[in-house]
């Protein structure tokens, strides 16, 4: 291993539960160096930062590096080499009080840590651990990982439950610490993050591995250009095929023919059946050459995910109004002299054909501000207006208690529209086939969202309140979301700390904090 580098992945195979997650994978991170690992649910990032893990500080061989709990169900192939005496620091996907003790291990200083505690928007404590929320938990994670200054660092997902602010305390100090001489390796879905910070990046899809130079971005434009060279290569051995196909026919037939005129030929007889016996060894060659084509075009074959080709209907929606707020404060106890403002004269509208993003720090008052356009709060002070011709969808954070039936199906019973007709609309969203038929609690968060779209969509509405849609979603995912938007001929508001889904749908960005709320 060279003086620069912290982590080597040579050839590693991985098999869960005998599904196969990558084949082949290699791959280095130096010292000041992020490399980023993309790609949809259960494709093994996770699992193979767990590996790496298990092999810190000790073996190098992946297979003597199995996760607790995973031994019966992994089979691992291939080798992991981590730097000697390096120090390895890792981030885990959900922080818990627990894994925050852990952290508090081996830091620096506490003048250190406060300072990073401060950047993200926090107050130093060490008090109660257990009553934080998920937000402060994962942004005080962090800031303690950070504060130890670590080699190497690898962070699973670490913008889950971070607003704006934390977010981008968390580039600053990637960057920072790069700088400084510590390599990264990161999972994310968050492809503004992965662009900003990254020198290299690997998709990770179904036995596909694509790694490209840059961010996200790149990665994905890479795949898209080798999944388009298989499908014309594909395409390409599909027409030759065919031709070899209608060459086997035609040979065959003029065998058949030449066979049976064979009795009456007299002296001729020798040379038409000689000819008629070529002619039929050249049909069988064809036919091994349609076999062997067959194979290429097999093995030319991605797993090519599933272009979202929406076929949902397409409403004219008029041009209303929908809701105005008029210098609007709110707070909860409002006889309460000495009560906080949560919103403090907050003034937006939003029509039919206004798509607008809303971002802030938590507890803002962003999801007040939703619960204000909606109806489902009044102000303080200040008015309030909405029009109650405009058909509204409120899809919650979380989706809590959206659907009302457990079976997904049974919850899209609409007037004159066929189960086949549901199910069709359902599948431009990818929920095909049994996925309909599943329960509520059987779908992940990312199918569930793409099923409340649908939904609404379905129940003609004319505007969206959607309260953090991409929270916890996969790329795939996310990109979904952005298709059904897009395609949606009304208007939304929605809260979302996702930069890259926020530039790609929305057309103006209003930011909230101290309640108070400004156009960006």
């Amino acid at each position: 291993m060279s003086h620069g580098m912290l982590l080597t992945v040579q050839n590693l195979t991985t098999t869960l539960a005998g599904k196969r997650l990558f084949t082949s994978l290699s791959f280095t991170v130096n010292r000041q160096q992020v490399v980023s690992l993309i790609g949809p649910n259960g494709a093994g990032k996770t699992t193979l930062l767990r590996l790496i893990d298990g092999v810190t500080g000790s073996a190098e061989r992946a297979n003597d590096c199995v996760p607790d709990g995973l031994e019966d169900d992994l089979v691992v192939g291939g080798t992991i080499s981590v730097a000697p005496y390096s120090m390895t620091a890792m981030l885990d996907q959900r922080i818990t009080p627990r894994h925050l003790r852990q952290y508090g291990r081996g830091i620096d200083s506490d003048k250190h840590l406060r300072k990073i505690v401060a950047a993200f928007g926090l107050e130093f404590t060490t008090g109660d651990l257990e009553s934080m929320s998920a937000g402060m938990l994962q942004k005080l994670g962090i800031a303690r990982l950070f504060a130890r200054k670590a080699d190497f660092y690898m962070l699973d997902e670490p913008s889950n439950y971070l607003d704006l602010p934390g977010i981008v305390a968390l580039e600053h100090y990637i960057l920072q610490l790069k700088r400084q001489g510590s390599g990264f390796l990161i999972v994310t879905h968050d492809r503004y993050l992965s662009d900003r910070v990254s020198d290299r990046t690997i998709y990770l899809a179904h036995e596909d591995i694509y790694q490209s130079e840059g961010g996200a971005s790149a990665a994905l434009a890479l795949m898209e250009i080798e999944v388009q060279a298989r499908r014309h290569r594909a395409a390409s051995l599909r027409r030759k095929i065919d031709q070899l196909e209608k060459d086997v026919i035609a040979k065959a037939g003029w065998a058949q023919q030449k066979e049976k005129s064979i009795r009456g030929a007299g002296s001729s007889k020798g040379f038409i059946s000689h000819r008629s016996a070529k002619m039929a060894r050249r049909a069988k060659a064809v036919q091994q050459r349609i076999e062997r084509q067959r194979r290429q075009m097999e093995e030319a074959k991605p797993f090519i995910p599933k272009r979202v080709k929406l076929s949902l209907p397409q409403r004219k929606i008029p041009h209303r109004s929908v809701f105005r707020l008029e210098e609007c404060s709110f707070r909860y106890a409002a006889y309460t002299a000495f009560d906080t403002w949560i919103l403090e004269k907050a003034t937006i509208g939003a029509s039919t054909s206004d798509k607008i993003c809303l971002m802030g720090a938590n507890g803002a008052g962003k999801s007040t501000l939703l619960r204000l356009a909606s109806g489902e709060l009044e102000p303080t002070e200040g008015t309030a207006y909405r029009n109650v011709n405009v058909k509204i969808g409120n899809l919650p954070q979380g989706l809590v208690d959206y659907f009302a039936r457990q079976r997904l199906l049974d919850n899209f019973i609409f007037p004159g529209m066929s189960e086949s007709s549901v199910r069709q609309y359902l599948g431009a969203a990818l929920l095909r086939r049994e996925m309909a038929l599943q329960n509520i609690d059987e779908l992940s968060q990312g199918e569930l969202m793409r099923a409340a779209l649908v939904h609404a969509i379905l129940a003609e509405v004319d505007f969206l309140i959607l309260d953090e849609p991409t929270s916890h979603l996969d790329l795939e995912s996310v990109m979904v979301l952005e298709n059904l938007l897009s395609t949606f001929t009304g208007g939304f508001l929605l809260v979302s700390h996702d930069r890259a889904f926020a530039s790609n749908v929305a057309d103006s960005l209003y930011y909230l904090e101290h309640g108070r709320l400004t156009i960006a």
